[in-house]
This record gives C-alpha cells, sequence and structure tokens, in this order.
C-alpha cells in the first residue's frame, strides 16, 4: 500500500476488510440506503479469489483485521459464509500478516432460526462479533422493518446469551421521532446496557421534525436521570462529546484508508456505500481479477486530504459542531463530491445537542459535581 495511506490519521485501530456477499434480504426495510435489492451473490470462487488478495497482496495497516460479512442480510447466503469462512482460517494461518481476526456481522436478526447459522456460530464463536438492528419499540420496529419485531424477539435472548457484549443499532428516520422515548424506555427495559441509536442522513426530514425531537429527548433524559438508570445503561444520543472540548476536523470512518469493500464482481471500493451509490455510478479502485489487483491510488488520494479536512465555513460557526456525524459515501452521492458536506439533518443534530446540554447539566446537578468534571470523570471511565 502507498505510504500516504499507512500514516493516514484514522482513530480505527483494525484493518476493516467488506465482503459485500449479496444485494439480497429477506426485509425490505423503508430507511435502508441499500436502494437495489437484487439477487447478486458472491461465487465461492470470487470469495476466495478476494480472501487470497486481502491475505497475501493488500497491506495491512494493524496488527487485527475485522472481516466484515455483509449484504443485503448475510445470514440468508450462509452456506457461502460458511465456506468463505472456512479458507479464510486456512488462508490466516498460513500468512504472517495480523495477529487476529474478527468475523463482523450485521444481522436484522430473522435467521437465527436457520440451524446453519446457529451450527457456524457455535463453530467459529471466539472469533464472531453479530450486531443486531432492533429500532425500539414494537410499533416502530415493524413500521421500518417489515413486520419482524416477534420473530426478532423470539431469538433475542439466543443473541444475547452468545454476544452478551454484542450491540444494538436502532435508526431513526422521520416516521421514528414521535417514537424515540417509547423505544429508548423499552430498550433499557431489557438486558441491553449501550443502546446505540442514529438519524438517517438521507433527505427525509420535515418541518417540525427538530422541535418533536428534541421534546422526546428532554423527556427521555428526564426518564434516564430521575429514574437513576443512566447509572448502569448508556444511550448513545446523550454523548459527552457534546459538551467537550474536542477536535471534530477529522472523519471518524476508515474510508479510503484501513478500509476496504469488495462486491460479487471483484469491484474493490473505498467502503461499503461507494458501492450502494443511488445518484451515481459506484465509485471503484479497483478489481482483484484486473492488474493483480491493484488499487487505483488516483481515485484513493483525496481520502487522505479528506480525513484532515471535514468542516465547511458553515460547520465552523455551528453550535453543535462538536459530535456531528460524517458519511463520506453519501456525501459524495449527494454532492459529488468527498468533501461536500450535506446539510439534511443539521436541524436534528442541534437539537440533539441543545438536549445534550439539558442532560448532562441535570446529571451534574444530581451528583452534586461542576458539569466540566463530571464530563472530564465521563471521558476517562
Amino acid at each position: 500500500m502507498n505510504k500516504i495511506f499507512r500514516e493516514s490519521p484514522n482513530p480505527i485501530l483494525a484493518d476493516n476488510i467488506t465482503f459485500v456477499i449479496t444485494d439480497d434480504c429477506n426485509l425490505r426495510c423503508r430507511y435502508c440506503y441499500e436502494t437495489k435489492k437484487e439477487k447478486h451473490d458472491m461465487t465461492l470462487d470470487t470469495g476466495k479469489k478476494a480472501i487470497d488478495y486481502f491475505m497475501f497482496q493488500w497491506e495491512n495497516r494493524y496488527d487485527t483485521v475485522v472481516f466484515d460479512f455483509i449484504g443485503g442480510e448475510p445470514f440468508v447466503c450462509i452456506d457461502l459464509v460458511n465456506k468463505m469462512t472456512e479458507h479464510l482460517v486456512e488462508q490466516f494461518k498460513k500468512q504472517n500478516k495480523w495477529k487476529d481476526y474478527i468475523l463482523s456481522f450485521s444481522t436484522n436478526g430473522t435467521c437465527f432460526k436457520d440451524p446453519k447459522v446457529r451450527e457456524y456460530i457455535a463453530k467459529y464463536h471466539d472469533h464472531i462479533s453479530v450486531g443486531l438492528s432492533l429500532d425500539g419499540c414494537k410499533t416502530i420496529h415493524d413500521y421500518n422493518r417489515n413486520d419482524s419485531f416477534d420473530e426478532v424477539m423470539k431469538w433475542f435472548p439466543y443473541w444475547r446469551r452468545n454476544f452478551p457484549c454484542g450491540g444494538t443499532k436502532s435508526t431513526l428516520n422521520h416516521e421514528a421521532i414521535p417514537y424515540v422515548y417509547e423505544s429508548i424506555k423499552f430498550l433499557t427495559s431489557t438486558c441491553l446496557e449501550d443502546i446505540f441509536m442514529n438519524t438517517v442522513f438521507e433527505d427525509v426530514w420535515q418541518p417540525g421534525d427538530d422541535k418533536l425531537f428534541y421534546d422526546q429527548l428532554l423527556k427521555t433524559a428526564d426518564y434516564l436521570l430521575d429514574y437513576r438508570i443512566y447509572k448502569k445503561k448508556q444511550v448513545s444520543l446523550f454523548s459527552p462529546v457534546f459538551l467537550m472540548d474536542v477536535n471534530n476536523d477529522s472523519n471518524w470512518c476508515g474510508c479510503g484508508s484501513c478500509m476496504i469493500a469488495v462486491d460479487y464482481l471483484g469491484n474493490l471500493y473505498p467502503c461499503l456505500r461507494f458501492k450502494t451509490l443511488s445518484k451515481r455510478p459506484p465509485l471503484s479502485i479497483g478489481n482483484i481479477f484486473v492488474d493483480n489487483g491493484k488499487l487505483d491510488y488516483k481515485k484513493l488520494l483525496p481520502f487522505y486530504f479528506c480525513h484532515n479536512t471535514q468542516n465547511t465555513e458553515r460547520c465552523d460557526t455551528c453550535e453543535a459542531r462538536k459530535g456531528c456525524p460524517n458519511c463520506t459515501g453519501f456525501c459524495y452521492d449527494e454532492t459529488g463530491s468527498i468533501f461536500d458536506r450535506t446539510f439534511y439533518m443539521c436541524d436534528m443534530h442541534i437539537a440533539r445537542k441543545k438536549a445534550n446540554d439539558y442532560y448532562w447539566r441535570k446529571m451534574a446537578r444530581i451528583e452534586g459535581i461542576d458539569v466540566n468534571d463530571l464530563l472530564f470523570k465521563n471521558r476517562e471511565d
């Protein structure tokens, strides 16, 4: 790998290799950014070729590697996943590149009923991480995720038993905002200790959504604080970064540096999002079958600078600059440039920042501590 990419600043401490093994999914979630759900499955030959390419030709940056199997829904292709993993483990033992590996999956939770999936998890349990999509209360989960709540919750104890440190992900679109409080109340009633939620980047927000979001977050804050739930549970919508003096000039992901994706045709991408573009052609940076998998560094070079300069003049004066997320792939799809940010979710993020001001200052009063000392303690923890 070119020296400039090995040394580019990045907070991720593992290489991330994504196998896009299928475009297919057994659900059709309303907010999914993968709009082209087609029956394109990776062949085993392509999967093995990709594994060999990353094992012996692609240059790593870290001692640990995350092999991310993704779709669509990856577990609908369990036979392929199983055979690819057998080859992956065999080749991993032959190389001297990484010290350890993680098999990472993000699932909609409906495929655990397949005995083959459970057998696979049991076989590779010590190396597997499985994240679960769970949007919150039944009403909004079923609305956005095709009436799958009952099936997901049926297998929730199995998932949690096997992955006690595994995380769930809840996605908020326009329709989900009125259910934020009820969803967090439900999620904190489970055995989950960490509740991860995020708003979509897409242009879906309507006038008044930010005010409703703020009201829902205040109601949630009072619930977490008044009942002392915050002592045992963490909700990602409330983050101390909003009040901390931190540098927010760099992107938060490894897109274009320690992150790379390969699809069923062997095309290579800076990350998955550059394959799933809806307004522009996919941005491929090479192909494992062409020119010995040589990467096009002319296409990758801008990503080095992108990781250093993420903010616009509008961002520099924004009261909610800290903690503002950004997806490079989505910005490219919308603007045609990885340097031009989108502003669709600005009002929602500002509402979240204001709610965080309320949350952390009220917690400081409850704890009888200065808010700055509280935030410092939180950062150390």
